[in-house]
């Protein structure tokens, strides 16, 4: 599977044309990415502040490369790695089950989350990783399972943590405070 990622430029200070094609320039060059198409600059007034030089706008469209799946055989080995010592070792299992979902191999990513859940029965994004390997192989009830096991883990984490706040005087309640 190929991403596709779109990415907004702008620019209103020193030479802005300048600046934007500056950044196309950039992201001829990044790793891992390949610019496989770029719009033509427009201008714009600002919003907001109406005392600034008008903006040069553009959007460029970058693709995924093979490069970029290299890290994907990197972590692949490296849980393999750490699931030849402790086949059970949840955190192996999470990193193997999200490389082989990127790769298209669903019911081999479902068995390495499945395992992951069975380590860490409290952990949320087991279960949701869960569901959406049965959702990509088509077993809707399964995903429908693995989600709600997902929300009610999550809620029983929330609980937690505001048991915590409680109990050590930390303000805020489900949520980042302020």
């Amino acid at each position: 599977m190929r991403l596709t990622a779109y990415i907004a430029l702008g620019a209103n200070l020193g030479d802005p044309v300048t600046t934007v094609r500056a950044a196309f320039a950039a992201l001829r060059e990044m790793g891992g990415a390949t610019l496989i198409a770029s719009s033509s600059l427009y201008r714009t007034a600002p919003v907001g502040l109406r005392q600034q030089p008008d903006f040069i706008n553009a959007v460029a469209a970058l693709a995924e490369t093979e490069e970029g799946l290299g890290k994907l055989d990197e972590a692949e080995a490296l849980a393999g790695r750490v699931l030849t010592r402790q086949a059970d070792h949840a955190n192996g299992n999470l990193v193997m089950g999200l490389v082989l979902m990127q790769r298209g191999r669903y019911a081999e990513a479902r068995d390495a989350f499945a395992k992951t859940a069975a380590a860490q029965p409290n952990l949320p994004k087991a279960f949701y990783q869960l569901s959406l390997a049965h959702a990509r192989l088509g077993d809707e009830a399964n995903a429908d399972k693995y989600q709600q096991l997902y929300r009610e883990s999550q809620r029983r984490m929330e609980e937690r943590v505001n048991e915590i706040r409680t109990q050590t005087g930390m303000p805020g309640k489900g949520g980042m405070s302020k």
